[in-house]
């Protein structure tokens, strides 16, 4: 009888796929492909193969050379420059595009934002790094520090968690009230606009949130990403660059006291506290105007009760 393994038809044969009754090539590693580099193995049978690192087999027409003999292409010695340079960048549809950083020096140039500092008398120290990005800012007897968001090792890999987090968890309304403070010190030095209203509040015990009221939707909405976002038909953010930035800034406050390890894939969550920075629409700002104000007469109406016994 004969050993030879029947392959079912269409099923690829020879090289890796050579039945395994027989023996397996053995290797000549020193003679190594330039053009994929892969290794010419000779088969039992003595017939020389071809076995790439993309795992193609038969293919024997490529140029082979001693592994000493090959150029350093910069510790990947598979494939010569040629093959890099000709293979085209992969192109980013222009749709889904992320914002390009933004480099500001301390203002955010969009219009809707004034700061206590655009009229010339108001002088403020910067303190810089290395790198000389703003670290700390000084006006008179007012210091505001830039937040610093950095990370640790946790169960799950980097952990944000913010550089005035000191020894453990603080109380949510003790992170809330070094949080104004700490907006009202970035409004002195010009760090955040001074014609906006931060409502800094705690929820549930467990967040401190932050809704940034003034902002025109004619100032806050960027015309291409509007136009992006109607003719797709999907949720896309339509703020303009500069009032992402403003969110990011206040959100970098709120975090600076806090660490935060989640990791949604296991719904493994444990965080200092929860935060939620937002600038929201004028219809919304309206809303709760009204909202305010009906708590507030409502709150009025309790102590009259309470006054008249």
């Amino acid at each position: 009888m004969s050993n030879h393994v029947r392959v079912p038809a269409g099923a690829r044969e020879g090289g890796q796929f050579r039945a395994r009754a027989r023996s397996e090539g053995s290797g000549l590693g020193a003679l190594v492909c330039v053009e994929c580099g892969g290794n010419l193995v000779v088969e039992s049978d003595g017939v020389p193969a071809h076995v790439g690192l993309d795992g193609e087999p038969f293919t024997t027409d490529h140029d082979y050379r001693d592994r000493d003999e090959l150029p350093d292409y910069g510790g990947a010695t598979a494939f010569p420059d040629a093959d890099v340079d000709e293979t085209p960048p992969p192109v980013k549809d222009d749709y889904e595009r992320d914002p390009e950083p933004l480099d500001y020096e301390f203002q955010l140039s969009a219009a809707g934002l004034d700061y206590v500092t655009d009229n010339g008398d108001v002088t403020v120290g910067v303190e810089r790094d290395q790198d000389g990005r703003p670290v700390r800012l000084r006006r008179g007897k007012v210091v505001f520090e830039v937040p610093v968001i950095g990370t640790e090792q946790g169960h799950y890999g980097p952990v944000p968690i913010g550089s005035r987090r000191g020894d453990g968890r603080r109380p949510v309304a003790e992170v809330a009230a070094l949080a104004r403070q700490d907006i009202k010190d970035a409004i002195a030095v010009g760090w955040l606009p001074s014609n906006l209203t931060y409502r800094v509040k705690t929820r549930h015990g467990s967040s401190v949130n932050v809704d940034i009221e003034g902002v025109n939707d004619a100032d806050r909405v960027d015309p291409w990403k509007a136009r992006v976002a109607e003719e797709h038909g999907a949720y896309r953010r339509t703020d303009r660059d500069e009032f992402i930035e403003l969110e990011r800034r206040v959100d970098r406050i709120v975090k600076q006291y806090g660490r935060f390890e989640i990791d949604s894939m296991t719904d493994y969550f444990h965080v200092d506290y929860y935060s939620n920075v937002r600038i929201p629409d004028e219809a919304s700002q309206a809303w709760w105007a009204k909202e305010r104000e009906r708590m507030a007469a409502r709150r009025r109406a309790n102590s009259s009760r309470k006054a008249a016994g």
